[in-house]
């Protein structure tokens, strides 16, 4: 199926269908597993798999906010971010008197859905590394603010003077910011 018609389409209940089959279907056009795509709507995995269930026993229909979410998700799919990338066709050249390029379709492209769309490996592969280069700035960010953090509680967090700066307004917002962080992880290791 292809759901690059409903990108940006204002919702509208009328068009509710908790079908289990239909929710399965955008589920996997958005390119997100079961467990991934509920996290990303603020649901739990057992609301989402009750939505998907096929068993009458176990199936919940959707409310139309989830469906409408994960249409927008579908419309808008998330490209597989490691591994190889599936080839399903080549470009070749024909044998004709007029050298042309051909479509050579491999093992599997008939069970494709409409709408599947044909990526160049090279291309895909430098969005693959410039991925991992943003998840390693990402980790190396957030060492940096640990370490901020464990500066400012260790700095400022137990003293006295830091209670009195607080009580003064001579804090800065983001040192408050990082205690009121810290205040919360710690109470949830207790």
């Amino acid at each position: 199926m292809n759901f690059k018609s409903l990108l940006g389409a204002r919702p509208d209940k009328s068009l509710h269908n908790p079908d289990a089959v239909y929710m399965r279907a955008l589920v996997k056009a958005s390119g997100l597993t079961q467990a991934k795509a509920a996290a990303d709507i603020d649901i739990s995995e057992r609301a989402m798999r009750n939505y998907l269930s096929q068993d009458p026993a176990k199936f919940r229909p959707a409310p139309y906010a989830v469906q409408y979410t994960l249409e927008q998700m579908a419309a808008t799919p998330v490209p597989p971010a490691f591994g190889n990338p599936e080839v399903v066709a080549v470009i070749g050249e024909t044998n004709h008197a007029s050298p042309e390029t051909d479509v050579i379709h491999l093992p599997g492209i008939d069970a494709l859905p409409v709408g599947t769309e044909l990526v160049d490996r090279a291309h895909v592969t430098r969005l693959q590394a410039e991925l991992q280069n943003l998840r390693d700035m990402l980790v190396e960010a957030a060492d940096g603010l640990q370490n901020y953090a464990e500066v400012a509680d260790s700095e400022f967090g137990k003293s006295r003077a830091w209670e009195q700066m607080v009580a003064d307004g001579e804090a800065d917002e983001t040192a408050l910011k990082i205690r009121a962080y810290l205040s919360k992880t710690e109470g949830s290791t207790e």
